[in-house]
Parts: structure tokens; C-alpha cells; sequence
């Protein structure tokens, strides 16, 4: 059982580096500067924010059927709440993904007004992912070195 929960952790945070690269990748790309006359070309570009909602999807499915919530309220029951509010975070960072799509989508000139609102939705919800991804390591660490005593 406990080569499991080792395995589910390891799947975890390599999950979370991966999407830690796609996440840097993003804001590099949200960070160019570009003329009105690239923008369409850069936009094409930014199909990459489609590539990790589609990938957090994954991964939060992963987490919520049997991967690592499971893991998480089977090893610490009194954490099944924080798993809860995990679980409704998900849902709203994948809402808020598909807004912010939405909007760009429809945005076929670079209006700086406009482009910055977005950014800034795409930035506040990178910060909400990479805390998001802090709490589960927290819950990951708090519930299976309390039942083991040790990560060995």
C-alpha cells in the first residue's frame, strides 16, 4: 500500500512540473511585445493556454478519480474537506480558463486595454494554480507521512 501512495505522489509532482514548464512557457509568451501588425501571428501562438487547459483537465480528473484525492482522504479522512474545496478550485480554474479563451478568441487587434485585462486574468490565475498546487503538496505531505512517519 505504501509503494502506491509513493507512486501516486511521484505521478503528482511530475504532473506539477510539467505544468510548472507550460505555465512559465505561457508567461514568456504573454510578456513579448508586440507590434499591432504581429499580433495576429502571435496569437497563433498563444494556443498554448488551450494546450494547458486541456492538459489541467487531465490532470485534475487524474487527482479526482481515484489518483491522488483519494489517496489523500483514504490515508487522513479529516482532510476530506480541504480535498473538497480542492476539488470545487478545479472546477473554477477551468471556468475561469475558458473565459479567458473566450475573450481572446474574440480578439482579432491588439487592443492594449483590452489584451492587458487578459493578462492580468491569465496572471491571477496562474498565481491561483501555483497555490493550488502548494495545497495539495501540503495535504499530499500531511496525510501520508502522518500514517507512515517518514517519506521512506
Amino acid at each position: 500500500m505504501a509503494s502506491k501512495k509513493i507512486e501516486v505522489e511521484k505521478q503528482l509532482i511530475k504532473a506539477h512540473e510539467e505544468l510548472n514548464r507550460n505555465i512559465g512557457e505561457l508567461k514568456l509568451t504573454i510578456m513579448e511585445r508586440v507590434s499591432a501588425k504581429d499580433f495576429s501571428d502571435w496569437r497563433i501562438q498563444f494556443i498554448g493556454l488551450q494546450d494547458l487547459r486541456q492538459k489541467l483537465s487531465k490532470h485534475f480528473e487524474f487527482e479526482e478519480q481515484g489518483g491522488f484525492m483519494a489517496e489523500v482522504t483514504d490515508a487522513a479522512p479529516q482532510l476530506l474537506n480541504q480535498v473538497k474545496e480542492l476539488e470545487i478550485e478545479h472546477k473554477r480554474i477551468l471556468s475561469n480558463l475558458d473565459s479567458v479563451l473566450t475573450d481572446f478568441k474574440k480578439s482579432d487587434v491588439k487592443d492594449k486595454l483590452e489584451l492587458q485585462d487578459i493578462f492580468n486574468r491569465i496572471s491571477g490565475i496562474m498565481t491561483t494554480l501555483h497555490q493550488h498546487e502548494i495545497t495539495e503538496n501540503e495535504l499530499m505531505q500531511s496525510a501520508f507521512y502522518r500514517e507512515y512517519g517518514s517519506p521512506d
